[in-house]
């Protein structure tokens, strides 16, 4: 906006309510027609079909990547209605689409902290099967158009099946998926999406461990590892045959004749400037950026949590802790969910601690921090990345020794602090 001085004064935040209002008014127009005028309904919907599923979209990416702010969530009505919209204009169903946003919203189904269960829309969790059915179509699309969209959701589904069942036949090995993101490098570089860095930080991220040492864990966790939030693809797993396991290489193990080994501090930077001069800038300003995968103790793609799984540990410590004759359970339930995310009571449960791997760090001075955030260096793989950290009014860092864990935004790495809690007198 421009006063009459001239001096242009640009909000801290996106007003969405021009775009949800469109879909409120197209949601009242489709019922209004459908019941006095139905011979309009097919002309009116085709005209207004494309509108909508950009919106959707626009939701869609928009309440993956952020919320409000840390403290307060969407009203739980804008999903609602938007999934509505576009299953009426399009006779799709919302949770079928396999967009980049959809695939990074999928393993959240059925959580009781999904936005689905939010909006009071029946949700059951990703099964493997589907997930590998997912994998396969996204493949076969892939080696149709070798376009650089296509490889990027390719690449995703990959992540997610292996947050699913981390030994899926499925999954395609790191180095193949290296080599695939590689062929884009020289065309992306200087144009790419954020989604498209955050894949090549994903895939060339160092596990910091000597290959003997992940070979001999990766075996372990094959003897050993059970897959919780599996139900009828347990028996699947179980029964995967030892001669399959030896024959098969470790899809989640990085190779050693990788292509190259790239300079992650510029494609973090590279990151944080397509961010910069996307629409994310715009829309996202003033919100909340949500983590979307965290670095964990495995290697390959093993090593990448997704938040669905920190959220359903989170669930299941709020839901041990209420009594079932308690009333208005649903609401002391989110409360009690949210406020430990916000205090970072998160980062102490011992079950996070046990799939997470701590970081180091070092401090960095740079004037171009934000001043809700402070600049550390990440140690990782003998180099030094910059990264973002939240600035916490009430840090305590000096009652005690910190542990640090790594996630990413679409804007790029984010530490995480917490008291060390072997060493806080917690």
């Amino acid at each position: 906006m421009v006063d009459s001085a001239g001096t242009e004064s640009i909000s801290v935040t996106f007003n969405n309510r021009g775009c949800f209002g469109f879909i409120q008014v197209a949601n009242i127009a489709f019922e209004k027609l459908n019941k006095f005028k139905p011979s309009l309904d097919y002309k009116f919907i085709k005209d207004k079909k494309m509108e909508v599923e950009a919106k959707f979209a626009f939701f869609q990416w928009y309440l993956a990547y952020s919320q409000p702010d840390m403290k307060s969530l969407e009203p739980y009505y804008v999903w609602k209605d938007v999934v509505l919209c576009y299953e009426m204009y399009t006779t799709k169903k919302a949770t079928e689409s396999i967009t980049f946003a959809g695939l990074l919203d999928s393993l959240n189904r059925g959580l009781f902290t999904s936005k689905g269960r939010r909006a009071l829309f029946e949700e059951h969790q990703e099964t493997v099967s589907h997930l590998e059915g997912i994998q396969g179509f996204l493949k076969a699309n892939y080696e149709a158009n070798f376009d650089v969209k296509a490889a990027e959701r390719y690449i995703l589904s990959n992540i997610i099946l292996s947050n699913k069942m981390h030994n899926s036949p499925m999954l395609t090995p790191v180095n193949e998926l290296q080599a695939i993101i590689d062929r884009f490098l020289d065309t992306e570089t200087r144009c790419g999406s954020p989604e498209f860095y955050l894949l090549v930080l994903l895939l060339f991220w160092s596990d910091g461990q000597p290959r003997a040492v992940q070979e001999e864990e990766d075996e372990e966790d094959e003897q050993q590892s059970t897959e919780d939030d599996l139900s009828e693809d347990t028996t699947r797993e179980d029964e995967a045959s030892d001669e399959d396991q030896e024959t098969r290489e470790e899809p989640g193990q990085l190779s050693l004749d990788r292509l190259f080994d790239p300079n992650l501090q510029e494609y973090v930077t590279l990151m944080e400037q397509a961010f910069e001069t996307t629409r994310y800038a715009k829309y996202l300003r003033g919100r909340y950026l949500l983590p979307l995968f965290f670095l964990g103790k495995g290697s390959g793609l093993r090593k990448w949590i997704h938040k669905s799984k920190l959220d359903a540990i989170v669930e299941e410590k709020v839901d041990a802790e209420l009594s079932d004759e308690q009333e208005e359970r649903t609401k002391e339930k989110w409360r009690r969910i949210h406020e430990m995310w916000i205090t970072g009571d998160v980062w102490r449960i011992q079950e996070i601690q046990d799939i997470l791997s701590p970081i180091n760090v070092e401090s960095c001075q740079s004037p171009l921090s934000p001043k809700d955030h402070k600049m550390v260096y990440v140690l990782a793989g003998g180099k030094k990345i910059e990264a973002k950290t939240r600035v916490d009014p009430d840090d305590d860092s000096a009652l005690g020794p910190m542990l640090f864990y790594l996630g990413f935004t679409i804007q790029g790495p984010l530490v995480f602090r917490v008291r060390h809690p072997h060493m806080s007198g917690q």
